[in-house]
């Protein structure tokens, strides 16, 4: 009988069997790396433009509240006319009270000096003085009313005043 060796056969079938797993694996490891490049690259691309849109939404989310913050609130300048009108219409009122001629009473200064008025000026008696400031009509401008001064004069029967009232 005739013995044929087929060890090399085997032994060469057995090495290329092991190759192609030996490749098939490789493969798979390069596909797998590959894969996770791609995904990486996509993922980040997506990130990118996402966080673009996030910030371009921020800006505009920011200009938005800018604009309403603006309509809602009245324009500042538009506060200060309307504070100095009101300024205007109660130093007019004053003015209008201060012109009427009451006898007993005179008034000879009036400054203004940081949002106070300081009148001074002479009246009969401390009885007309204190009638004249319960009377006044002028007295609801003024949010606080001192006074500083109230003595005879040396010269005349008059009583000096000198009151002050914060606008």
């Amino acid at each position: 009988m005739i013995e044929i060796n087929l060890l090399p056969w085997r032994k060469q079938k057995k090495l290329t069997k092991e190759k192609r797993i030996a490749n098939f694996f490789l493969l798979t490891i390069a596909i797998s790396i590959a894969m996770f490049f791609i995904s990486w690259l996509v993922l980040s691309t997506i990130l990118n433009k996402m966080s673009d849109e996030v910030s371009s939404l921020k800006e505009k989310n920011e200009d938005l509240l800018q604009v309403t913050n603006h309509i809602a609130s009245p324009k500042p300048p538009l506060m200060e006319l309307v504070k100095l009108l009101e300024r205007q219409m109660d130093h007019y009122h004053l003015f209008l009270q201060m012109a009427k001629k009451i006898p007993e009473i005179c008034f000879s200064t009036v400054k203004y000096q940081n949002n106070e008025i300081i009148f001074e000026g002479h009246v009969l008696s401390a009885i007309s003085f204190t009638e004249f400031m319960l009377k006044w009509p002028a007295v609801n401008l003024f949010s606080n009313i001192k006074i500083n001064e109230l003595k005879k004069n040396a010269t005349s029967d008059q009583i000096d005043f000198k009151f002050s009232a914060i606008l």
